[in-house]
């Protein structure tokens, strides 16, 4: 029996009374990263972050993605907890030699990585290899690991003597060749892409697949990211759909898992920009 099963008493189905309050699923989470990673101290903060160090740097878990996807499926509580515990195992593990053939671009809100900090002798703030996109989202860079995403450090980068301007090309072929099976749902001018549920919001990267034949729209592209597996596209003459997309950008952007923005954006020949409709 693992030992989020001797916690929980399996991974049965949860009625009202089994159902955890937030604080409760934070203690939980704090519970399985100890016994997970040992070598880390954790500490739970009044606002239910999860503060951490680990031979002398420090970070923060921030339980509110884990939490919003227990409440949708409360009897899956052993298995979401297993995930994000895996999504986070490169912070406790040494440094390994960075692959820059497996770094991809992703998109970002755009105080992604703000306020990281490490502790210790050489406390002081983690700079993340991220850069602008537009006035809302920025391109960040990382490491495409079996289980998870690791954020590439300025740190880092220096150390392999390359420019971001080479990061990028490798980034953008690396995404490439990662989505090969980009698959477009719906009809009627209102479209939904799909592409394996993590680098749906990545595809505004890629200018060749930004066609009419692909995407036959009336009018310029409009599309909303709300999280980083949601991409919705329309036409900037389809009022309708528009009005429906903005609903369900905010709506998803409050309430799903990895937000990105709550914003439409339009195409204009070579990116994406805010679009106030």
């Amino acid at each position: 029996m693992s030992f989020l099963s001797s916690l929980f008493g399996g991974n049965k189905p949860a009625d009202k009374q089994q159902v955890l309050t937030k604080a409760e699923f934070a203690q939980f989470y704090m519970a399985a990263l100890e016994n997970e990673y040992p070598q880390a101290s954790f500490t739970l903060q009044p606002d239910l972050t999860i503060h951490s160090n680990y031979g002398g740097t420090e970070g923060n878990h921030y339980i509110d993605n884990a939490f919003m996807a227990y409440e949708g499926e409360p009897g899956q509580l052993q298995e979401i907890i297993n995930r994000y515990l895996a999504a986070c195992a490169h912070l406790y593990q040494e440094e390994d030699t960075l692959l820059l053939e497996n770094v991809v671009p992703v998109i970002k809100a755009g105080d992604f990585g703000e306020g990281l900090t490490t502790g210790g002798d050489q406390a002081g703030e983690i700079s993340l290899v991220k850069e602008q996109y537009n006035d809302d989202l920025v391109i960040a860079y990382a490491e495409d690991k079996e289980h998870a995403l690791a954020y590439l450090t300025q740190g880092r980068l220096a150390d392999c003597q390359i420019s971001l301007e080479s990061l990028r090309e490798i980034a953008l072929g690396y995404l490439e060749n990662l989505l090969p099976n980009i698959e477009r749902h719906g009809d009627n001018g209102l479209y939904m892409v799909t592409a394996g549920g993590t680098f749906e919001a990545s595809l505004i990267l890629l200018p060749s697949i930004w066609t009419q034949e692909n995407f036959p729209v009336d009018g310029e592209f409009v599309i909303i990211i709300p999280n980083r597996d949601l991409l919705f596209i329309t036409g900037s003459n389809s009022p309708e759909h528009i009005a429906k997309m903005k609903d369900m950008a905010e709506e998803s952007y409050h309430n799903g898992n990895y937000p990105v923005s709550p914003f439409l954006f339009k195409w204009n020949g070579e990116r994406f920009e805010r679009f106030d409709a």
